[in-house]
């Protein structure tokens, strides 16, 4: 029918603006005609292009505000799969804008989602980014269990990335334990791995990356450069036993 036949080319239209928003100019996504409104998923599809455009030009308040608009649609309208994705870039703008409490909110709210989806790789992803968040506030034991689970979850998916976001933030909860030189071999060790991976840390990795390291060169001040040196040449088993929860004397 006439009616199904604009559905589907729609919905491919919502499609298509999501997959032009990781390759192209921010301007050029902001140029996109507004999708119109008989296609709810095209229209979040739509908002939440814009918010990464808006994101890229430095603009988060506008991204948040496109972003919480798709939000909402992908919640009136039962759009699961919507809700998690958006719920999660959500919250790394809220993280960025300093929001951290908003940002953990919403992580957990993405993690409450995904379960019911059991995908691993979706599930190490937000599992990171809520270990990350607990990190910046402190809760020092809520982010070992979050990044333990980004762990288990990452290493079932086969995601590299999310397996070294979480030993990084197992650093963090080492360092805040003291055990500075531990700490620091294992964020020698995820350097390398990034580095060999041909990956960049995001926003919200490199955050908690700049923190960690300046914790460290306060605490072993030249030293610290040997330490990630060691850390460089670890084995992964051996990095994860710097990261368990009992003391390592290194």
């Amino acid at each position: 029918s006439t009616t199904l036949r604009r559905h589907e080319s729609q919905c491919r239209c919502g499609a298509a603006m999501a997959h032009a928003a990781q390759i192209s100019a921010p301007d050029t996504i902001l140029a996109l005609p507004d999708p119109g409104d008989d296609i709810p998923y095209a229209q979040a599809m739509w908002r939440y292009a814009r918010s990464l455009a808006a994101t890229a030009k430095g603009d988060l308040t506008g991204a948040r505000a496109a972003l919480e608009e798709a939000v909402a649609l992908a919640a009136e309208n039962g759009f699961e799969r919507g809700m998690l994705f958006f719920d999660t870039n959500l919250g790394e703008i809220e993280f960025a804008l300093g929001n951290v409490a908003a940002a953990i909110g919403l992580a957990e709210r993405a993690v409450h989602r995904t379960y019911a989806m059991r995908e691993p790789l979706s599930l190490a992803i937000v599992w990171s980014n809520l270990a990350m968040y607990y990190g910046y506030e402190d809760r020092w034991p809520d982010a070992r269990h979050a990044a333990e689970n980004a762990l288990a979850f990452a290493r079932e998916a086969d995601a590299p990335a999310y397996t070294d976001f979480a030993l990084e933030t197992l650093a963090a909860e080492k360092a805040h334990a003291g055990e500075t030189r531990a700490a620091a071999q294992l964020l020698g060790y995820v350097d390398a791995r990034l580095l060999s991976l041909g990956l960049e840390r995001g926003t919200t990795e490199a955050a908690q990356h700049d923190r960690l390291l300046a914790t460290l060169r306060a605490a072993l001040g030249p030293s610290l450069d040997d330490h990630l040196a060691i850390g460089t040449v670890l084995s992964e088993s051996e990095a994860e036993r710097l990261a368990s929860p009992l003391p390592i004397a290194v």
